[in-house]
Formats: C-alpha cells, structure tokens, sequence
C-alpha cells in the first residue's frame, strides 16, 4: 500500500516538474523576457564570471535546435552591450568575454563551425 501512495506521490511531482519546465520554455521563447533576465543578471554584483559562463551554456543548450532565434536574441544583446561599452574603447569590447553574451557568442560560433570543422579534420 506505501508503494503506491509514493508512486502516485511521484506521478504528481513529475507532471509538477513537466509542467514547470513547459512554462519555463515559453518564458525562454520570449524574447523580451529572455534578453531582460540577461540584463538583470549582469547587473547583480555576485553573479561571477563562473556563473555566466554556465548561463551562456544552459541557454546554448536550451535554444541549439532554433539556432535562428538564438541568433536573434545574441543580436539583440550584443546591440545592447555595444550600446552600453559605447563611452569605453569600443576596440575592447570583445577581448575579455566577460559578459553572458560574450560567451554566448562563443558557444554559438562553435555550434555553426562543428559541421565544417568536422568535415575539413576528417579528410
């Protein structure tokens, strides 16, 4: 009898969880919402340098199989960060990758080069 309560317990979490990873893909798909939970986690002071390098790469992972609009939200926070560093030396801007998109823009370009560099290391 305990064995079934817990498995009915387990079917409630799952299809908890099920749902909570759906809403959270809707919430990515949202452009607006997407490129200002970047923004706000840039601005926090105790978001590292570690910690946006794993946001980079769970969002390359999240979004690799709509490659355009991962394109399309990279575009849109790279305008942002040009804008930003605008008063600064522009010349500087992607030499540190210090920024989730910086990364982001790293993890996207070895995405696009896989098949070629496949290709071309095999011949």
């Amino acid at each position: 009898m305990k064995m079934c309560i817990r498995d009915i317990g387990q079917d409630a979490v799952k299809v908890q969880l099920d749902e909570s990873y759906k809403g959270l893909s809707k919430l990515i798909q949202d452009q607006l919402f997407l490129t200002s939970m970047v923004h706000a986690l840039e601005e926090q002071k105790s978001f590292t340098i570690k910690d946006k390098c794993a946001m980079a790469s769970l969002l390359t992972v999240a979004l690799h199989n709509n490659l355009s609009y991962l394109t399309e939200v990279m575009e849109t926070l790279l305008k942002d960060l040009m804008q930003q560093n605008s008063n600064t030396q522009p010349k500087l801007l992607l030499r540190r990758t210090e920024s989730i998109v910086e990364k982001l823009l790293t993890n996207w370009m070895s995405i696009c080069l896989y098949g070629f560099l496949r290709v071309s290391c095999f011949l």
